[in-house]
């Protein structure tokens, strides 16, 4: 079975955090009841977030998402949960989570998106890797009205990761990134 691009990204990550000798941590996505080995079954416990990252003194917990259609979407506003057909991207729990665990010394909170380069009827649409701090996402969701974002909103309220193309996979320069959210630079 092919590997979708989520876990792609997220071992990617991974791979680029051990390469430069950074702590990050995945927390496990497991069956709720405890039993059974059906990869089927969708049941899992709530992770506050996809992981965190340890580095020079501060914890960052990252919720990872990709974006292969060119956005993610989020409830509109984006701290209540809505009921409805459609599943945000970005799931409320996630946020408040992040939020959360943030609000101590030298803790952070921020998602890491990936958005896929894409092709329109007209124009190929590059995409590209961004940190977007948690507290800036909300702010920015409140004040824009929209419902997702696309590579043009990370571009505004992100931090672009530099990145690496190998044969198939990427190299994200984390230390690069960890430094600038460290010192709350762009």
């Amino acid at each position: 079975m092919a590997e979708n691009n989520g876990k792609k990204f997220e071992k990617n990550v991974k791979a680029s955090c051990d390469k430069q000798g950074v702590l990050f941590e995945r927390y496990k996505d497991s069956n709720k009841f405890g039993f059974g080995v059906d990869t089927t079954t969708r049941f899992t416990s709530e992770n506050p977030c996809d992981g965190h990252i340890f580095y020079k003194g501060n914890l960052i917990y990252v919720e990872l998402k990709t974006a292969k259609t060119g956005s993610m979407s989020f409830n509109q506003p984006p701290l209540e949960q809505i009921k409805g057909s459609t599943k945000p991207s970005i799931k409320t729990n996630q946020l408040k989570a992040l939020m959360e665990r943030k609000d101590f010394k030298d803790v952070h909170g921020g998602l890491l998106v990936d958005f896929a380069d894409r092709q329109t009827k007209t124009q190929l649409v590059k995409g590209g890797t961004f940190y977007i701090d948690v507290d800036t996402f909300i702010n920015w969701a409140v004040g824009s009205g929209k419902k997702s974002m696309n590579v043009d909103d990370a571009k505004l309220i992100g931090l672009k990761v530099r990145s690496e193309k190998l044969k198939t996979n990427y190299r994200y320069d984390m230390i690069d990134l960890l430094e600038r959210i460290n010192d709350g630079k762009k």
